[in-house]
């Protein structure tokens, strides 16, 4: 049996024609691993000896154009053609990963190409937005079934079922035309039986070097994913990652993680791994052990975090085994700095005095910290994300990522919204075809869309730049490299030149000031979103520079 898996593009509909069109450039995907599918195709391969897998990854080859400067405008149709014409073969079966909601668009165009293409074909769609939206993706006519849940065991039960040539039925999680629409499949029970995922199906030098699933993304770094554990026990509002696995939190072996770490490494010249768990830590003992044993193993590589910690877990202990482990730079989850918000509307219940406690801790080890915030949650009001503002203010971190709150399918959020007739179950699809995550389209109660995402962009501004904690406490050197790299990234942004020159003459560096000054003029001059810039906050920049000649 020849079966394609193809990884969905997670990106939604309009962003992704827009930039096939090259209707607009502002856009930067992202990809990494296909992490469920290769492990899917190794669990597999344990139980069938007669199948030819292949995987196709949407948003790799999109990332792939995006760094192609030259490249002809196309269709998304095209786009799409072009991912099945890579297929070896005329697919048996096709799997479809669709992990997230603003791939839905994407997934509809795919679904029908697929069938003009391959009419014979059967599909199967998996993921966290395939298991919350099913009972409507299960109308689709090109879709024969869909797994809710855990994939593994449905996934080889369905293939059991096919190579017999019976009809699957009554299988947990399988969905099928007609069939019970709340079967989900159990959480995966013992993880040391998942062997390694299917790196032989991938380019795994492009992956390991280019892939943009890490917090950061550092010169000479060759990235790996693990899962270390599968599961979450918290019940945040705005996430449904809790629908696949569950919310016991299950634990592969030390041995077992070792000896992937351990492959990665020398079989692929891996030097960061990176883990893509929600609860990284929440076992204390299986932690120490682990860091034990590699510290016994000589293993030399780096652990990267791009989840973030969950502060409920996290502490100092924790910290400093991973200082000594080489880790320089981590990522906490708060959310919210108001103690309402956090206890009564997203429910994550993040102790703010103990995410204080631990940012300090980590700057004592010289770890560079991130830090991720959002707004706009349904019950949140705009003096609840002033709150929030001034909490990350004080807070002693490196930079702070602020975020509008997406309203997920599955999620609490979504249900309220839907609830309290702000959206309908349609709009939701709209947003994810029309929309992107740093932008709110609809209003609400408690803050219309064009007043949150003002406040949003002005909350990056303040505390990123006006009040940045380095510059403000005299690590110049540290904030001139961030800095930089807004620069870098995007040279219209005279704010980051105005900090770094701030930052310059505190140095002594008067040259480098004098010469970013002369930017700064004629950017405001020569570019409209400079100048864009220097109107909105004109005032904060005087204030910074007030002896410094704008224009």
């Amino acid at each position: 049996m020849n079966i394609l898996f193809i990884q969905n593009v997670a990106t939604p509909l309009k962003t992704l024609e827009d930039f096939l069109s090259r209707k607009s450039d502002n856009y930067s995907p992202s990809f990494s691993y296909p992490l469920g599918l290769m492990t899917l195709t190794s669990y597999a391969r344990l139980r069938f000896s007669d199948l030819t897998f292949q995987i196709i990854d949407g948003g790799m080859e999109i990332y792939r154009l995006f760094t192609q400067p030259d490249r002809a405008p196309s269709s998304t149709e095209s786009f799409l053609q072009g991912l099945l014409e890579k297929s070896k073969y005329i697919p048996d079966l096709v799997g479809i990963a669709v992990s997230v909601s603003f791939g839905h668009g994407a997934l509809l165009r795919l679904l029908s190409l697929i069938k003009q293409k391959w009419p014979h074909t059967q599909i199967v769609l998996g993921g966290v937005h395939a298991t919350v939206f099913a009972h409507r993706l299960i109308d689709e006519p090109a879709i024969d079934y869909i797994i809710r849940g855990a994939g593994e065991l449905p996934f080889c039960a369905l293939i059991d079922s096919l190579q017999k040539g019976i009809k699957p039925s009554n299988i947990p999680g399988l969905l099928t035309k007609g069939g019970p629409l709340e079967t989900l499949a159990p959480p995966f029970a013992n993880l040391d039986e998942l062997p390694l995922p299917a790196y032989d199906l991938i380019d795994v030098d492009y992956y390991a070097t280019h892939e943009r699933g890490v917090s950061v993304r550092e010169p000479g770094m060759r990235s790996a994913h693990i899962k270390i554990s599968r599961g979450c026990f918290f019940r945040c509002t705005f996430c449904a990652g809790s629908v696949i696995h569950g919310r016991k939190v299950l634990l592969r072996s030390v041995d077992k993680i070792i000896e992937d770490i351990r492959t990665l490494i020398t079989r692929f010249n891996i030097n960061t791994i990176a883990v893509d768990d929600e609860l990284f830590g929440f076992d204390k003992d299986h932690f120490h052990l682990l860091f034990q044993r590699i510290k016994e193993t000589g293993l030399h590589f780096k652990f990267n975090f791009p989840h973030g910690f969950s502060v409920g877990i996290l502490n100092n202990d924790l910290i400093d085994a991973l200082a000594e482990n080489g880790m320089d730079s981590s990522v906490i989850a708060i959310e919210s700095g108001s103690a309402h918000v956090q206890k009564k509307v997203i429910k994550k219940n993040v102790d703010l005095e103990k995410a204080k406690g631990l940012a300090a801790h980590f700057r004592k080890r010289a770890i560079t910290l991130y830090a991720f915030f959002m707004f706009g949650n349904p019950g949140e009001d705009e003096s609840m994300m002033q709150e929030t503002i001034r909490y990350a203010r004080e807070l002693p971190i490196d930079w702070a990522y602020f975020f509008i709150a997406y309203p997920f399918l599955g999620t609490e959020m979504s249900e309220t919204l839907i609830k309290n007739g702000v959206l309908s179950e349609k709009d939701l699809l709209s947003i994810y075809d029309n929309t992107d995550l740093y932008k709110r389209h609809f209003d609400t109660p408690e803050i219309s869309a064009m007043a949150l995402n003002k406040l949003a962009y002005d909350a990056n501004i303040d505390v990123n730049f006006f009040h940045n904690y380095n510059m403000r406490n005299g690590c110049y050197e540290k904030a001139i490299d961030k800095f930089s790299s807004v620069i870098q990234h995007y040279p219209f942004h005279i704010i980051a030149i105005a900090c770094r020159i701030y930052c310059y003459e505190k140095i002594g560096q008067a040259e480098l000031a004098h010469q970013d000054g002369d930017m700064l003029r004629a950017r405001i001059i020569d570019n409209p979103e400079a100048a864009r810039l220097f109107a909105s906050y004109e005032s904060d920049l005087k204030d910074l520079l007030p002896h410094l000649p704008f224009k």
